[in-house]
């Protein structure tokens, strides 16, 4: 069921076609429908179209908007059309256009999807990604809501989504996480062990390093204990390791369940070695002659990409290494070699033969994760059409390098990888840094909690309120404010932590959306009314109700432009924007005042928008809330 704004655009989209033709333009498709918009002229919805007809043709944009406007067919929901400084308006006819609006959203209009441009694409989204030395602070709580809005946004436009977390379990930082763990109470270290299991071991992973700075030689150790980790016949290193990384991961989920994220899949960085995904992609690479085996050279012993050969006119324009190591001379692959291997299985380029058992066989949301091993069966979690890897923007070069590889490699089969590049968190006056411990007070747990104190303090004033209501409220809100906080800012821009900013309460927040919400609950629930058949007629409709509706028709093309763009923010924007008009709606009509048709009419448009704001919300991540 398509809903009526999008008919009409299409509509008009035709109309602008046919008569670009008329006139000789050779206009896209693409620019005539990007001319079409609610924010350009003066009309409910109007065309830009002209000025480029005018650029190529010579004439006058003003001519060729009022000739267009003077002979073009009106579409059913089109009250009339003009024109004005070049621009073609439509204008609707609000009662119409309102009536089918309205009822589209009733009867189910975005029930399951928003849209379906992904026609059940498939994308595998990553995200969180932490190394499992120490708690989520505020810089992984931003990467794991923009990963999880976006799964949701990408699921809204019928695409399968599997939603997944690639864990570093192998490298320094974990060896010095254990060494520490199995030596810093023999060395007199005390260890608080009564912590959440990743804050205890965040705390061994920071003592441990500033034990490193006294005494270098630790490092030798610590690469032993690495090695052992690395060493499938090592029992001893591998029960350790492995009493580490889950002991890790189940504080992990704690975490992110008390924030509402769940994942599909846990892909361990061990496994790319242990199921030779690593030495698959290698031969690949080496066998299409994009990566290949210096003899001499600064690069002797290597394997190594030439960037020049992989698209210096693509992905890697402008980059200033000319040549990418992907394999140490040692025999040790890098991060960028695991990622390429990585993505290759994502994107089922290379043989999935990778192993996954239950981690939690049910997740709060229903769903089992799952996690890759020596142990498990083969499940097709690979093979997508799409990846995006949400990774901060330090990481840039290293994705280009990703994704010039696999564009080269892939050719004319190729498939779509995009990198999500956010900018990192800092706090006032220092950056975070898990190696120094700067973390402890801002992690994400600490968020939380400090969030759902200050929620329960506000909601405690109403007395309406049950006790149990005033706590299960107060989460909802706390989340909402943090997550709000952290979505509403595109990724590209840097976030400076305060407690002040994170958790208000005002103005632009998400409380402010779930009050909004409330609102429209309350009208709802005076009014007894249960649902609409039909809608009534009325004899004349607000300003303030019309703006709404034309808000309220926009939300599956602004759920596809987030999508398109990987911009959970511009659902956030929505929010504010649908929300602040829904208030001035609410402030100018006296809905439960009204009576007969009109009582009826208002109050469907009330159903409505709480539909469309719910479902806005639940994008972000965020529950509606009908009392507060």
């Amino acid at each position: 069921m398509e809903a009526p704004y999008i008919i009409l655009k299409k509509e008009i989209l035709e109309l602008l076609k046919r008569e670009a033709k008329l006139l000789n333009c050779q206009c896209t498709e693409e620019e005539i429908e990007n001319s079409i918009s609610q924010s350009k002229g003066i009309g409910d919805i109007s065309s830009s179209i002209a000025f480029r007809i005018a650029k190529q043709t010579g004439k006058r944009s003003a001519d060729v908007a009022a000739e267009i406007a003077s002979h073009i067919k009106t579409p059913k929901l089109v009250k009339s059309i003009s024109s004005e400084n070049g621009f073609i308006n439509f204008h609707l006819n609000r009662a119409i256009f309102s009536s089918e609006a309205i009822m589209h959203i009733l009867k189910g209009g975005y029930n399951e999807n928003a849209s379906t441009m992904g026609d059940r694409s498939k994308v595998v989204i990553e995200y969180i990604s932490v190394n499992p030395v120490h708690p989520w602070h505020v810089g992984h709580l931003r990467n794991a809501l923009i990963g999880d809005a976006l799964s949701n946004i990408y699921q809204s436009c019928k695409y399968l989504v599997v939603r997944e977390n690639y864990l570093d379990d192998l490298g320094l930082q974990a060896a010095e996480a254990l060494w520490g763990l199995m030596n810093l109470q023999k060395l007199g270290i005390s260890i608080d062990q009564q912590k959440k299991f990743d804050h205890m071991l965040g705390e061994v992973y920071v003592k441990t390093n500033k034990f490193i700075e006294s005494d270098p030689k630790i490092m030798e150790e610590i690469r032993k204990t690495n090695k052992l980790m690395e060493n499938e016949e090592s029992a001893e290193g591998k029960t350790l390791e492995e009493n580490m990384i889950f002991g890790y991961l189940k504080a992990e989920r704690e975490t992110a369940s008390s924030f509402g994220i769940y994942q599909d899949i846990i892909v361990r960085e061990s496994d790319i070695l242990r199921f030779r995904l690593f030495d698959k992609a290698i031969e690949e690479l080496k066998a299409k002659g994009i990566a290949k085996l210096y003899g001499e050279g600064k690069y002797a012993g290597c394997i190594a990409i030439d960037l020049k050969d992989i698209g210096t006119d693509g992905a890697l324009a402008g980059l200033m290494e000319n040549v990418k190591v992907l394999v140490r001379s040692d025999g040790t692959p890098n991060y960028a070699a695991k990622d390429i291997a990585y993505h290759m299985w994502k994107l089922g380029i290379i043989e999935d033969n990778m192993l996954f058992s239950p981690f939690i066989s049910k997740q709060k949301n229903g769903k089992t994760l799952f996690i890759s091993g020596k142990e498990g069966k083969i499940m097709k979690f690979g093979g997508a059409d799409i990846t995006i890897s949400v990774i901060d923007s330090q990481q840039n070069f290293e994705q280009q390098v990703v994704k010039g590889t696999i564009e080269a490699l892939h050719g004319e089969k190729r498939k779509e990888i995009k990198h999500l590049a956010y900018e990192v968190v800092e706090l006032e006056g220092s950056k975070l840094s898990g190696r120094k411990g700067t973390w402890v007070g801002y992690t994400a747990d600490d968020l939380l909690n400090e969030a759902k104190s200050r929620a329960l303090k506000l909601i405690s004033q109403n007395e309406n309120l049950r006790e149990d209501e005033k706590e299960r409220i107060a989460n909802a809100v706390g989340i909402a404010a943090i997550k709000f906080t952290f979505l509403k800012i595109s990724p590209e821009k840097k976030i400076v932590f305060s407690w002040s900013t994170a958790l208000t309460f005002d103005g632009d927040s998400g409380p402010y959306c779930q009050y909004t919400y409330a609102r429209a609950s309350r009208i709802i629930e005076k009014s007894g009314v249960k649902n609409f058949e039909d809608l009534p007629a009325i004899s004349e409709i607000p300003e303030e109700a019309f703006s709404l509706i034309k808000l309220m028709a926009l939300y599956g093309e602004i759920v596809e432009k987030a999508c398109r763009e990987c911009r959970p923010n511009i659902i956030g924007e929505y929010l504010i924007d649908i929300s602040t008009s829904f208030s001035k709606f609410y402030e100018n009509v006296q809905i439960l005042k009204k009576e007969g048709n009109e009582r009826q009419w208002f109050l469907s448009l009330v159903f409505a928008f709480r539909k469309i704001l719910g479902y806005s919300l639940a994008l972000l991540g965020i529950e509606p809330i009908d009392k507060m």
